[in-house]
């Protein structure tokens, strides 16, 4: 194989490889995501607020993946020559490699990727054992702490109350309204607190049903509550720097949840 084939063909194993995990890592959690939905909320909810609890499954469920498709590469390539054996054999070509910064670069990648492979394939063999046993807790803790909005009841989960308990808007205690700023980045939330839960109903990964979006659900649920007289706390603090380069039309959606 001459360099200039084995470049190109690493390019295309680099890209291929970059494709194969973006769609591994997008699928993994739409399936979760999906799952959960379907199995604890009824078909006419409005918004399904899952914990950020659910990425420590779903990055676990992930590694399951890379580990089952790193044996399936050893199955179907163990009698080929790694690459990077390949690139530092066509050294010997006629080929002018010498000083070359891009072959260079190739040789070095592929060592490392070698060097990963084994880390990874230790660690896995280190934790196999109690691997699946934590998984498992993992996921049921991940999955059983949610929260589902309806067009008249809320219903929030945790893993000691797994079926959910459901309450009416006029049991929400009071309601706060703001701007959070996590590792330099802004996030809108709009608490709500019934007893002594408080569930943030603009975070983490939601989901949503009916014809309204996210926005639309929380201005009718907002409206409603003022109706009822739920008291509420508004910070726009930080709403300045949130809205920075954001859509127009989305801005001023989000803002109204910010009127009184």
């Amino acid at each position: 194989m001459t360099i200039s084939k084995t470049i190109i063909l690493t390019l295309f194993k680099i890209i291929g490889a970059i494709i194969y995990a973006v769609v591994l890592a997008l699928g993994t959690l739409f399936l979760y995501f999906t799952t959960q939905t379907l199995l604890f909320a009824r078909g006419d909810y409005l918004l399904f607020i899952s914990s950020q609890l659910n990425m420590i499954p779903v990055t676990m469920i992930l590694n399951l993946f890379v580990f089952a498709s790193m044996k399936l590469k050893e199955k179907l390539f163990n009698n080929k020559n790694d690459l990077a054996n390949e690139i530092t054999e066509d050294q010997d070509d006629d080929e002018v490699v010498e000083n070359d910064l891009f072959y260079t670069t190739l040789v070095k990648i592929f060592s490392k990727l070698e060097k990963l492979d084994s880390i990874f394939k230790s660690i896995y063999r280190a934790i196999r054992i109690c691997y699946i046993p934590i998984l498992v807790i993992a996921i049921y803790i991940g999955i059983t702490s949610y929260t589902v909005v309806y067009d008249d009841t809320i219903k929030i989960s945790s893993p000691l109350n797994p079926t959910g308990a459901v309450y009416n808007y006029d049991e929400i205690d009071s309601r706060s309204v703001g701007v959070s700023k996590i590792r330099g980045d802004y996030y809108p939330y709009y608490e709500i607190k019934v007893g002594n839960k408080t569930v943030d109903l603009f975070g983490n990964s939601v989901s949503e049903g009916g014809d309204m979006n996210m926005e639309e659900v929380l201005l009718n649920i907002d409206t409603y509550l003022k109706e009822l007289g739920v008291p509420k706390a508004i910070d726009k603090s930080n709403f300045d720097k949130f809205a920075k380069g954001l859509n127009e039309g989305y801005i001023k959606k989000v803002e109204k949840l910010f009127n009184r």
